[in-house]
């Protein structure tokens, strides 16, 4: 997301860096698909479309995992999940009827 700055403009509300150590740390191609296999509990994976630390291919494992997943549209990797929508999708999630 982006704030307005003085004199005109905008800038990021987070460090654009902030996904480096990261990257740098563990890597891209870890599976983690049999943990996500061994969940027994109901769980819900939520996206920001424009995240740049969870994959689109990672998420889709994810809902091959039995995930109930959503996408926020126009959010980085931390959707500030305040919308209606996403809101009444969480709602609906905790309610059992997703």
């Amino acid at each position: 997301s982006a704030r307005p700055v003085a004199g005109g403009g905008f800038a990021l509300h987070y460090d654009p860096a902030i996904a480096d150590p990261i990257r740098a740390s563990i890597p891209m191609d870890a599976d983690l698909s049999g943990i996500w296999q061994a969940i027994r509990v109901p769980v819900m994976a939520i996206r920001g479309e424009d995240s740049d630390l969870l994959t689109e291919a990672t998420f889709a494992t994810m809902a091959t995992a039995g995930a109930t997943t959503l996408t926020v549209t126009q959010a980085g990797h931390a959707p500030a999940l305040m919308d209606t929508p996403t809101i009444d999708a969480i709602r609906d999630f905790l309610a059992g009827g997703a």
